[in-house]
């Protein structure tokens, strides 16, 4: 006796492997719009740290405290308010050449951040906090 001839017992087998094929490609789909999604997200929150970052810096360079304090967050400001020594109405100065910053390495965790920021060579690395979906420096 020969087995049956035809078509019909090789298609369970290609209908197999394109189910399987058909779910490889949807997990791969959905992996990379997760991931872009991810990056995408992770990616602003990165440039605003960095914006956050270098706006503090400026504003210390030109002596502008207000402008420095409203980059903080609520508790560290306040204990600088508080210090003796606060005038917000202080001269602000104009400083004609800004030292060299580099800002490296910034890393996100969900509502914490951190980044290394580095003025004429001598670095360090800065903690930061969202509260009310904005950054502001924040030491833990």
């Amino acid at each position: 006796m020969h087995p049956p001839q035809g078509p019909y017992p090789q298609q369970p087998a290609r209908r197999r492997r394109g189910v399987v094929v058909g779910v490889l490609v949807a997990a791969v789909l959905v992996a990379i719009g997760a991931g872009a999604v991810w990056l995408a997200v992770g990616g602003r929150d990165a440039t605003a740290v960095e914006t956050t970052i270098t706006g503090f810096a400026d504003a210390v360079d030109r002596g502008d405290l207000p402008a420095a304090v409203a980059m903080m967050c609520a508790e560290e400001a306040q204990a600088v308010v508080d210090d003796e020594d606060y005038d917000p109405d202080a001269a602000k100065r104009s400083t004609q050449a800004r030292p060299h910053r580099e800002i490296r390495d910034v890393r996100v965790e969900g509502t914490t951040a951190s980044a290394e920021v580095v003025v004429d060579g001598i670095g360090g690395r800065v903690q930061l906090r969202k509260e009310q979906d904005r950054w502001v420096l924040c030491t833990p």
